[in-house]
């Protein structure tokens, strides 16, 4: 593959072309600019291979360090990737870096982490799911049968106010009656002396006004006695001091209580710190000896060399990463056997089921709507069944009425054509006449109320045949999804729903995991090869160490061991130095608050002294059984109160027995002028004697009592032609004996009211009911989504660790055939490269180790000539060796080289450059793109054809 044209940007924006040589062409450059925008024109021609790059000035100045390293990494990474920009070491700390965010550490907000705790949130929310749809199945039953129940209410209700009405047609009738009987009692009354109420309440009124003085004076003698006997029986000298001046006289002078609470306050808070402080210094003491102890115990670290933990830590973590790897491989196989046996030995009673059933939702879909029309179809009948039987009953309640009547007419149509035929006079035929169209009418009435109530009977007949058909049809309907669910061992449909919909799923489960199976032992048979060359490399550099692990799981612990150790040494060292802190400023405190404490002390005792005379001279004569002045003081105060309290209770009583003295004279007065205005006023009424109040009363009370029965009937009466029904009292307006009919209105009323409150807390409940079911299951998803997203989440989780053991398996390969890799093809690129320097005529040694870290040890060039030009010969010898030993069989593609004038600091012999060049012209075409004049001119006169831009 050559490049044969360089294209650029010609006149009115037309793309132009130059041809280029097949074999060696250089191209100058007017800056360094155009010498990066060419080559990268040059290497996106699209052509495959893609063309190799290589810079000419990270081969100039190789002597420098810098240099040197920018070598041995641009050969790394030829070697390791084919290009310039990436090698394996890099690749490594990538990969982990990728091991380590995917989850390896299973720390919180890794990939890993939240898929399984998104996992565990999505079976919690299934739990919860179950639970929500088991606590609605319960719920079920309860709505069914109130709905039931409101439909007989109604039915009851219309009943009840049918009867209601019948009865309140004959109550009023009734009442009628009784108003005229009311009215005629009146009239007798006309003409007798009575005493209206409101006289007869004023004198009954007046004479307990009479009796209650005579009372409230006898209350207020024995009042009188009894507050003399308490004032008697105070002492002598607590009632006849004067209550303001007892506390005045006892209190103790306010400066020196006060001086002393202070002190004495003081005095227990230092006792309380001195006593704190010297528990605080024990303990401390202790502390510090047992420090000093463990410290006496651990190495003195600050002697032991530098720790190479952080060398350590990347070979742990390799092996680290191998051993999860093969862990978590080993650990899946095994998870994975024993799910495959477990899950088939779990379906194996669903697949015993479920093996010949095709689909179960549909054999369930129709079980279900032929339920509903069944369910819907007895629900009509029962409705019906109750209307008609409700017809029934109105009809049979009014058949006796109707006979009544209509045997009544037959009597008196008999009579009148009895006496017609006696007299034998026409006009009695009218009467006649009337009687027999109403003896028609009941006969026909009760011909077609016997052929209503045979057709309603008929009615029910059919209706009850429709229930029996229905319900056989539903049972057997029932039996078939019964069987079923006995067979599956199933409580409802939707356990055997979801148990039907969990073997399916099982079952693609099942596949699933004898798939990955067989994946993850090919997996687990090459990690086991691996572990092993890793542990004999990290034993031999933990060996100097003083740590020997003697497993691969002692690795970890022996690499941080020693800076576990050290961190132990020094948080040691640290403890110890604060605790010797404390312990001294403690010391110092106790010292401070004793001196306190005995200064105070010296304060306090002549006060306590002063104290305690006062109080004894005050009377108080159990101060010697307080030691503490606090509960001195305490005490004391107590007894002034009690003191004071004395003289206060013989000032009350003495106020007290003035006010009943008082009272007494003023209650007699009033009980006098009582009985005087109560003889006024039965003169008034010419009474004599209060007992003929009584009598008068009686009369007034009877009219009352008839006037407000004749209002009661008459509202009754306006009621119940206004189509409202009262509530009747048991002893009704037609007399005091019960009337039938109104008792018969109190318990229609009573009974439609009941049912009123039954159907209104019926339908209560039921909407409670629903209510409940409704808040129950909103806000929740359906179990379809939840599985579905518990499959996505497992199925997330497995490809996660599927990456973190992939990224794993390469860290440990490319730990594995990194160093062999760079070994075998560093060997042959410098044995190419000393023969292609040989052929240029060039005695120079090269030593290459591309596993060492040390730049200066990977690479050491050694010629005859020190001159730059042998340096740079050799750089360039090692990248074209190189890129030859790297090339695929048959590969030809360009090679592009760039040489900035930036970098040429000197001129150097450019002879042997361009031999090794020709070298590579005889296997692909080398393009050389430099803004140096001193470079083409070499070019040129070395026969390379030029191109000037």
């Amino acid at each position: 593959m050559t490049i044969t044209t360089l294209p650029y940007p010609g006149p009115d924006s037309r793309q132009g072309e130059t041809a280029l040589d097949p074999k060696k062409h250089f191209i100058y450059c007017p800056d360094q600019k155009t010498v990066e925008t060419v080559s990268e024109e040059l290497c996106a021609v699209g052509e495959t291979p893609a063309p190799l790059r290589l810079a000419l000035n990270d081969m100039l100045h190789a002597g420098n360090s810098g240099k040197a390293r920018d070598s041995v990494q641009e050969l790394r990474s030829l070697i390791d990737t084919g290009g310039t920009g990436n090698d394996l070491d890099r690749i490594h700390a990538g990969l982990a870096h990728f091991v380590e965010i995917q989850g390896r550490s299973r720390g919180p907000g890794t990939p890993l982490a939240t898929l399984q705790a998104q996992k565990a949130q999505l079976a919690q929310e299934r739990q919860n799911v179950g639970k929500a749809l088991d606590s609605a199945r319960v719920l079920a039953p309860n709505i069914h049968e109130a709905r039931n129940r409101l439909e007989v209410l109604r039915a009851k209700r219309h009943t009840l106010l049918e009867r209601l009405r019948a009865a309140a047609a004959v109550r009023t009738q009734q009442l009628q009656d009784r108003l005229k009987e009311v009215r005629n009692q009146l009239d007798g009354f006309r003409g007798k002396r009575f005493l209206d109420t409101g006289k007869a309440a004023l004198l009954k009124r007046k004479e307990t006004q009479v009796e209650t003085a005579r009372l409230q004076c006898v209350r207020t003698r024995e009042e009188l006695e009894e507050t003399r006997r308490a004032l008697n029986a105070l002492p002598g000298q607590s009632a006849k001091l004067n209550a303001g001046t007892v506390e005045g006289h006892l209190q103790l002078p306010v400066d020196l209580e006060h001086e002393a609470r202070i002190l004495a306050t003081s005095l227990g808070k230092i006792q309380a710190g001195v006593k704190e402080a010297g528990r605080q210094v024990e303990e401390i003491g202790g502390r510090i000896g047992s420090e000093e102890h463990k410290l006496s115990m651990m190495p003195d670290f600050t002697r032991i060399a530098p720790n190479p933990a952080d060398w350590l830590n990347q070979m742990a973590a390799s092996l680290d990463a191998a051993i999860l790897a093969r862990d978590q491989e080993a650990h899946e196989v095994l998870e994975l056997q024993h799910n495959i046996r477990v899950k088939d030995i779990a379906i194996e009673a669903e697949r015993t089921i479920f093996s010949g059933m095709e689909n179960l939702s549909t054999t369930l879909k129709d079980y279900h709507e032929k339920k509903e029309d069944l369910e819907e179809k007895m629900a009509e009948a029962r409705k019906r069944m109750l209307q008609i039987q409700g017809m029934r009953e109105i009809i049979q309640e009014t058949q006796p009425g109707v006979g009544t009547l209509g045997l009544g007419s037959t009597f008196g149509l008999i009579f009148i054509l009895g006496v017609y035929a006696s007299v034998r006079k026409t006009p009695i035929l009218y009467a006649a006449a009337v009687l027999f169209l109403a003896v028609l009418y009941f006969v026909s009435w009760f011909i077609r109320t016997y052929f209503s109530i045979s057709e309603l009977k008929g009615l029910l007949a059919q209706d009850q045949a429709i229930l029996d058909v229905c319900a056989a049809e539903l049972e057997e309907n029932e039996q078939r999804i019964s069987d079923l669910l006995v067979k599956a061992e199933c409580g409802t449909i939707r356990e055997l729903e979801a148990r039907y919909d969990q073997y399916m799923a099982d079952e693609g489960q099942l596949t699933q995991m004898r798939d990955t199976l067989e994946l993850t032992e090919e997996s687990l048979r090459e990690s086991n090869e691996r572990i092993p060359l890793l542990f004999a490399r990290i034993q031999e550099t933990v060996a100097p160490l003083e740590e020997h692990p003697e497993r691969p799981e002692d690795v970890e612990r022996c690499v941080s061991s020693a800076i576990r150790k050290s961190a132990d040494y020094h948080k040691t060292v640290k403890h110890l130095a604060n605790l010797r802190n404390q312990y001294q400023g403690l010391a110092g405190k106790r010292r401070f608050l004793e001196g306190q404490l005995a200064e105070i002390q010296k304060k306090l005792a002549p006060l306590e002294q002063a104290l305690r005379v006062r109080i004894r001279q005050n009377g108080f004569t159990l101060e010697s059984r307080h030691t503490e002045v606090i509960g001195l003081l305490a005490a004391y105060q107590r007894y002034v109160k009690e003191m004071g309290e004395a003289a206060k209770r013989g000032e009350t009583l003495t106020a007290l027995l003035q006010d009943l003295e008082t009272r007494l004279r003023e209650e007699e007065a009033l009980y006098t002028g009582h009985v005087d205005k109560l003889s006024d006023m039965l003169k008034e009424q010419g009474l004599e004697a209060f007992e003929e109040v009584e009598a008068a009363s009686k009369n007034a009370s009877l009219i009352a009592d008839l006037s407000r029965e004749r209002h009661t009937i008459e509202q009754e009466l306006a009621e119940l032609l206004q189509g409202r029904f009262p509530a009747f009292e048991e002893e009704s307006a037609a007399g005091p004996d019960q009337d039938p009919e109104a008792a018969s209105i109190n318990t229609l009323r009573n009974e439609l009211a009941a049912c009123e409150t039954d159907y209104e807390a019926i339908l209560q409940r039921y909407q409670s009911l629903c209510a409940k079911r409704h808040k129950i299951l909103s806000g929740w998803r359906s179990l379809q989504e939840i599985d579905e997203d518990s499959a996505a989440s497992e199925q997330a989780e497995a490809e996660c660790r599927r990456r973190l053991a992939a990224g794993a398996r390469a860290m440990a390969l490319i730990d594995e055939i990194t160093p062999q890799w760079r070994a075998h093809y560093g060997s042959v690129i410098r044995q190419r490269a000393e023969a292609m320097l040989r052929e240029a005529g060039i005695s120079a040694h090269i030593t290459l180790d591309l596993s060492k870290s040390t730049p200066g040890d990977a690479l050491v060039i050694t010629a005859e000539s020190d001159d730059e030009a042998a340096g740079t010969a050799a750089h360039l010898a090692l990248r074209l060796a190189a890129l030859e030993a790297l090339a695929c069989p048959g590969e030809s593609a360009p090679l592009i080289i760039t040489a900035p004038a930036s970098e040429m600091t000197a001129a150097p012999d450019w002879r042997p450059f361009f031999f090794l060049l020709d070298q590579a012209v005889a296997r692909r075409q080398v393009l050389l793109v430099s803004d140096d004049a001193t470079l083409a001119l070499a070019a040129r006169a070395s026969g390379w054809s030029t191109l000037a831009i």
